[in-house]
């Protein structure tokens, strides 16, 4: 477990983190979530000792020095770097061997993984000959190189084509999962937060807002009472939900998900409101609505996110 406790940090007059304090996860992978400026990279360079808190303290479990530390732990910075006049193959030995590996392990770990990503063909290239991509995949590998047990990601998944970003997902998943790392990952796609985060901590204004499993916060910011009804979009829709239905029952809001459909939710102020309560309500209120799919409300991350933020 990562303890961190009262965690504060100024820059000049500028507040960037205001006495924050969670538990870190031992073998999960948690996400450090928040708008810009939240005070996520600050975090991230505390927890990786690339900074020095005002205030406060960070605890990590099993480190006995900073050598042990240095050995364990891998980064991927927010803003990246890596040598433009090096071979790929060479600078990635360098990273490995300074986090303390010998030469013969160095050498078996960066063939392990340019070997896992599909680029042992380009060992011998220089990072400029590289499409972004590949270049991502190389820095990815950067952190990943010394097999570390404490893993930090600043924005790991930013600028990916939707291929490239589930093969990210999927070798962070997987590492995880192989060596039991703890992995802490700052983000804004709400999405791989979904994907393959188990835990949450959500920053507002330099503050923690919130933490916890991903599906406490989703029972925690649940509205009882609300259904979310997937229809294809009609003329007749459109008349009725315009303005906002609103009944004794039931209040209906609408929004476009696309030029075929719209998603409908119903609300009741009652308790005990059922599925079945609400499709047939809306089955009587609109007699031809064609249905594609009705379920509880159960907000996603994305929610989350923007009713904390707002």
């Amino acid at each position: 477990m990562i303890s961190i406790s009262n965690i504060t940090k100024h820059f000049g007059s500028a507040l960037a983190l205001d006495d924050v304090s969670f538990n870190i996860p031992t073998n999960a992978i948690t996400a450090i979530v928040g708008s810009n400026g939240a005070g996520k990279t600050t975090l991230l360079k505390i927890l990786v000792k690339l900074l020095d808190a005002d205030y406060g303290e960070v605890n990590y479990d099993n480190i006995s020095s900073i050598k042990d530390f240095r050995r364990k732990i891998g980064y991927l910075p927010e803003q990246r770097g890596l040598y433009t006049d090096i071979d790929i193959e060479t600078q990635l030995l360098h990273f490995a061997t300074i986090r303390g590996l010998a030469k013969k392990e160095a050498s078996q770990n960066v063939s392990y993984w340019l070997r896992k990503f599909d680029m042992h063909r380009w060992a011998q290239a220089k990072i400029t000959s590289l499409s972004k991509g590949m270049q991502q995949k190389i820095q990815l590998i950067s952190s990943l190189v010394n097999m570390p047990t404490l893993l930090f990601m600043d924005e790991p998944l930013s600028g990916l084509d939707p291929l490239n970003f589930r093969y990210f997902c999927s070798i962070i998943k997987e590492y995880q999962k192989d060596s039991n790392a703890t992995i802490v990952l700052s983000t804004h796609n709400m999405k791989s937060v979904e994907q393959i985060c188990s835990n949450v901590a959500i920053l507002n204004n330099s503050k923690l807002r919130d933490f916890g499993t991903i599906s406490d916060l989703k029972r925690r910011y649940a509205t009882s009472g609300t259904y979310r009804i997937i229809a294809k979009k009609t003329k007749d829709l459109e008349n009725r939900m315009n303005p906002t239905f609103v009944s004794q029952d039931f209040s209906i809001g609408s929004e476009d998900i696309n030029s075929e459909f719209v998603q409908l939710e119903l609300s009741s102020p009652r308790d005990g409101v059922s599925l079945l309560d609400a499709m047939e309500f809306i089955t009587k209120t609109i007699p031809n609505i064609e249905i594609i799919s009705c379920s509880e409300s159960i907000p996603t991350m994305e929610d989350i996110f923007v009713e904390i933020n707002e």
